[in-house]
């Protein structure tokens, strides 16, 4: 094998000089000073201020109650935007400090700041990518729910990318840096979450209404009722300022302000709780105003503990004793999603046949597979993936339309070729997998569902189990679902979102792109879940 040498002291330089290093461009956020600044001095406030100013020169002291309510609603509103502009500051997806790279044959481990383009790296068990980087020696299985929110682990192999801000489950190996500061994965996704976007509030769009119109009128007015009360009426100066000031104040919506800022703080709060963050108190409304909630099944509709229900051993040629081999399968797997933490718990006696070689689960493949010393391969996944002519017994496949998840055991010849042969697979068994769903999801949902809210259901799992569960759920027309792996085009991705509201094994591409589509028809989406 090759040895790695890496870049030169003199060519790390060239790369400094040049600007390509490692150093993610700080926020461009408004200072706290800005933020005060803009809601103290605006028009609202200086009509205000005006007349409280004009009620102190003549000693109007108790005229001056309405100076708390203005103070009290600038100080939430300020309070609020800096808070937030606190926490947007410090996302930040890369939480490992530091990262080994290779320089003239020695490996050495420095900041990630450091790091410049060009750079050969090397990432082992528990490191953080804290650059993009592309493979060039050994594999890596890589776990990106950080990025993508599916947990389930994928290979990487020479050639492959490794994205900033994912971690590697297992192995190590050596990559090349393509992209630095900037121009990484991970500082892309937390500078989408930092912009602040234009809020679409009709609360606030009628309040700058309201202040519009009556800064034309507040000004000429004045003028008037201060002429006609101390001219034509001869009134005192104290009289007039005070009578006048009254009048001017019942104009300017000082309370109905004040409420609706001390509800919208009171709602970031509440949420904030719930460990959700609030970029804008107006975005309350924003979300009052959904239209479509989309959301996924495990975790989410349902308690994500999942239970084996029954393994059924089905007729092949092998002699082999399924749980044995489910022992050897889990002992020597390296997937640690939620499915194979519960064949974990059920199968957790000793590996009696050793392992020679693995394939990590994906969300892509549905399935994975291990190759087991003198047994051959054993592959587990979905049924209509390993071997999509296998009738299902009808007893389980009434289990899975009432909601359980359904996995083949297989036995295949070869693991090297088993991505292109896998209908070659002979099927062993089947293990039924249940997953309760939530005490609260059907009161939750139905809540939704009276306020008019669609609610739709992506998942990555079976359609039929989807469906099933979402049906308990009281999603409305869940009976009528959609396999997302069978949409090819844009246009069927586009019908398929508009007219299902339960949609099974979608990729997080696919979800990505369903939410675009609503939006691109002016709905107004959540989502919740790992979709996020």
């Amino acid at each position: 094998m090759k040895k790695i040498i890496g870049l030169s002291k003199s060519e790390v330089n060239l790369k400094i000089k040049e600007g390509k290093v490692n150093i993610a461009p700080k926020p461009v956020v408004k200072s706290n000073l800005q933020i005060i600044i803009s809601h103290v001095f605006n028009l609202f406030n200086a009509y205000n201020f005006i007349i409280a100013v004009a009620l102190i020169s003549v000693q109007a002291y108790s005229s001056l109650f309405f100076v708390i309510i203005v103070v009290s609603n600038t100080v939430i509103r300020a309070r609020q935007e800096i808070k937030s502009k606190n926490m947007i500051a410090k996302l930040n997806l890369i939480v490992s400090p530091k990262t080994k790279v290779v320089r003239d044959g020695v490996i050495n481990l420095i900041d990630n700041e450091e790091i410049v383009l060009g750079d050969t790296v090397y990432f082992e068990t528990g490191n953080q990518i804290s650059a993009d980087t592309k493979v060039i020696e050994n594999s890596v299985e890589v776990d990106e729910s950080l990025l993508t929110g599916e947990a389930d682990p994928i290979t990487k192999n020479p050639g492959d990318m490794l994205l900033s801000g994912s971690f590697i489950l297992s192995g190590g190996c050596y990559g090349e840096v393509i992209h630095v500061g900037k121009d990484n994965y991970a500082n892309k996704i937390t500078d989408q979450a930092r912009t602040r976007k234009p809020v679409s509030s009709e609360l606030l769009n009628t309040f700058n209404t309201v202040t519009r119109y009556t800064s034309y009128l507040v000004l000429p007015l004045s003028i008037l009722m201060l002429y006609q009360a101390y001219i034509i009426r001869d009134q005192s100066i104290t009289s007039t300022i005070v009578n006048t000031a009254t009048a001017l104040l019942g104009m300017l919506p000082k309370g109905l302000v004040l409420l609706t800022s001390v509800s919208l703080a009171a709602s970031v709060v509440k949420l904030g709780k719930q460990k959700t963050l609030v970029q804008e108190m107006f975005s309350i409304e924003t979300l009052s105003r959904i239209d479509v909630l989309c959301l996924d099944k495990t975790g989410t509709l349902t308690e994500g503990k999942m239970e084996i229900e029954q393994v059924i051993d089905l007729d092949n040629p092998f002699s082999y004793d399924t749980h044995e081999i489910m022992c050897s399968f889990v002992a020597g797997s390296l997937d640690n999603n939620i499915t194979f933490q519960t064949l974990k718990k059920y199968y957790n006696t000793p590996a009696k046949y050793k392992t020679l070689n693995r394939i990590a689960f994906s969300s892509a493949r549905k399935w994975s597979a291990i190759e087991l010393e003198t047994i051959g391969t054993i592959i587990i996944g979905a049924p209509e993936i390993i071997q999509p002519k296998y009738q299902l017994p009808e007893h389980v496949v009434s289990m899975a339309q009432s909601g359980a998840r359904v996995l083949m055991i297989g036995h295949h010849n070869n693991i090297n070729i088993i991505q292109e042969t896998i209908n070659q697979t002979t099927p062993l068994g089947l293990i039924i997998i249940k997953d309760p769903i939530r005490k609260d999801a059907k009161k939750t949902l139905a809540f939704f569902s009276d306020n008019d809210v669609n609610v739709k259901v992506i998942s990555g799992d079976n359609p039929a189990t989807v469906s099933a569960i979402a049906l308990q759920a009281g999603v409305v027309n869940a009976d009528n679902y959609i396999d997302a792996s069978t949409i090819k085009t844009d246009e069927q991705l586009e019908d398929a979102i508009l007219n299902y509201n339960v949609i099974g094994r979608a990729t997080p591409f696919q979800k990505h792109k369903m939410i675009l589509c609503l939006q691109k028809h002016k709905q107004k989406v959540a989502m919740t879940g790992d979709g996020v």
